[in-house]
């Protein structure tokens, strides 16, 4: 989504307007911003640290039964009532579990029907997967452990040889984890894996854009592209961080949740984990962005790539997105407006348990008034979304016509991230049955509003850089949701076309929907981080 007037080619407003808001941000903002990153280096460290001891301590099961038995004991005592102590599960269990267990219980943590019917099976799995899974569980460990810095300018600064230093270990072990978890996938059944088909398909995802974001952040390195470097290895951390927020998510899951067991709540974990962690990605781009210089528009370098190739992208992104759009307006009016609820969406009852699709279709055709503030703000967005795009993204600057597009846009998205709000507690929590609940239509609704806030915040500030990339974001989370009515009948065709054994036991357990009701909103910030990479948010600053 790079167009002429963007990539390499910002207005001269653009960078006036840059110029006034000024190169860094100072006083309290500052201080805050720098709190907020420590706790959150401090958090992925102590995490690292405790997946470098999972993986030692899994390592022992090579030698015997001792630590099948160890952790038998664990549960047994769980059962019984007693919370195991920390020396009874740090060198025999990732310590994360004791601190969940600590956090909500040790009976749902070391329980049946959870994360340590998994565990147990670890310790007692072939002996080559011990040692793979146990070098995925290190490698990963090292490149968390000297990820989080990285992202800091003044280190890079100050500190030039330990960054480039750790960098190529942070590189060579990420690389080595992924290789690690992808070999581990292969040699491993689906049925044995945790949480089954949804987790399993999520891991190959994750496992490929590591690997991709992580050669993409070498080219750019290799061409002296810095930003684009840069911003990669955000994305590539952003991917890394689904390891410390799965813990983290399976804590608050089981607080909100405490009724049910550790495998339904985590319905509710993972329909939140990839996006999430992809946002958290794109703020440390954000934040590498927001702490270095602007660049003068008269020492900005050329375009990343040829004028030529930038237009001919920036053409037909903007051509598939307007023609999505218009689908999803479609799917709006058929599925909230005309047929609503998925027991009447046709393409998903081989895809969607009978029993779902009735309880969703039941609440929200009761929901009348919030189904059409729904409709009417979707199809606001659908409607404005051809126009804004191409006002931003192609041919000479409009400014104007943009700034008045993207601030209807950005008032339409926030009304449609309530309502989505709004039907997540209507849809209420994970069950057998309604399988994540109300969860991911929350999430889609926090990240709808999320990004019309900042959109505005853009508009008002007129920083026309952050306003491209904001509306593109804006537009792509409210497609999310509609994409759901495509993607049901794609997934579930993708896993016929590879064979996938047992599928009709994943539809029934609501492993299919659980992928599809995801996959719009991973999707959607997928797309707005690559345009990130190379828009002139990125471009207009130093990149050191």
């Amino acid at each position: 989504m790079a167009g002429s007037n963007d990539i390499g080619h910002p207005a001269a407003q653009a960078a006036a307007v840059a110029a006034r808001a000024g190169d860094v941000p100072g006083g309290r903002l500052r201080t805050w911003a720098i709190v907020v990153f420590v706790a959150f280096a401090i958090v992925t460290v102590l995490y690292a640290l405790t997946a470098i001891a999972t993986g030692q301590a899994n390592v022992g099961a090579v030698s015997g039964d001792a630590l099948l038995h160890a952790r038998e004991q664990l549960r047994a005592m769980s059962i019984a009532g007693t919370d195991p102590g920390w020396g009874q599960v740090f060198g025999t269990d990732d310590p994360f579990i004791w601190i969940a267990a600590r956090l909500t219980s040790a009976r749902l943590m070391f329980g049946e029907n959870g994360f340590y019917d998994t565990v147990l099976y670890y310790a007692r799995m072939p002996k080559a997967n011990i040692v793979i899974l146990s070098l995925h569980n290190i490698m990963g460990g090292t490149c968390m452990l000297l990820g989080a810095l990285q992202f800091w300018p003044a280190l890079r600064r100050n500190y030039p040889r330990w960054h480039r230093t750790a960098g190529v270990v942070y590189m060579v072990s990420s690389q080595l984890a992924m290789i690690g978890a992808m070999t581990y996938m292969v040699r491993t059944p689906v049925a044995m894996m945790y949480d089954t088909l949804t987790f399993a398909t999520g891991l190959w995802f994750l496992a490929l854009g590591v690997t991709g974001s992580l050669w993409m952040s070498i080219h750019h390195l290799i061409r002296r592209e810095i930003a684009q470097h840069q911003a990669y290895m955000a994305i590539n951390y952003g991917f890394l961080l689904t390891a410390p927020f799965t813990r983290i998510d399976w804590i608050w899951a089981a607080m909100v949740y405490p009724d049910v067991n550790q495998n339904t709540s985590n319905f509710s974990a993972v329909a939140v984990l990839i996006a999430q962690c992809m946002l958290f990605g794109y703020l440390l781009l954000c934040m590498n962005r927001w702490f270095q210089k602007t660049r003068p528009a008269t020492g900005r370098t050329g375009p990343v790539f040829p004028a030529a190739l930038t237009e001919a992208v920036a053409n037909a992104g903007v051509a598939v997105l307007s023609v999505l759009s218009i689908a999803a307006l479609a799917a709006v009016v058929d599925h909230y407006l005309v047929t609503p609820g998925l027991d009447r969406f046709q393409a998903g009852k081989d895809w969607i348990p009978a029993g779902l699709a009735a309880f969703q279709g039941s609440v929200l055709r009761a929901a009348r008034g919030s189904r059409w503030l729904y409709a009417v703000s979707a199809i606001g967005v659908c409607a404005l979304a051809p126009f804004l795009l191409r006002a931003a993204f192609i041919g000479k600057p409009q400014p104007a016509r943009m700034m008045r597009l993207a601030a209807a846009t950005g008032v339409l998205t926030a009304a449609n991230g309530a309502v989505l709000l709004y039907w997540g507690q209507l849809l209420g929590g994970p069950t057998a049955i309604t399988s994540s609940g109300g969860t991911p239509f929350q999430m889609n609704g926090a990240f709808e509003l999320f990004f019309a806030v900042l959109l505005l915040w853009g508009v008002m500030r007129e920083r026309h850089a952050l306003v491209k990339e904001w509306s593109l974001f804006a537009i792509l989370c409210v497609l999310a949701l509609p994409s759901f009515y495509a993607l049901v009948p794609l997934v579930g065709w993708i896993y016929l076309q590879i064979g996938m054994p047992d599928l009709q036991h994943y539809v029934e357990i609501t492993s299919v929907y659980r992928v599809a009701i995801s996959v719009g909103l991973i999707l959607a910030m997928l797309a707005g981080s690559l345009y990130a990479v190379y828009g002139s948010a990125t471009h207009e600053k130093f990149a050191r």
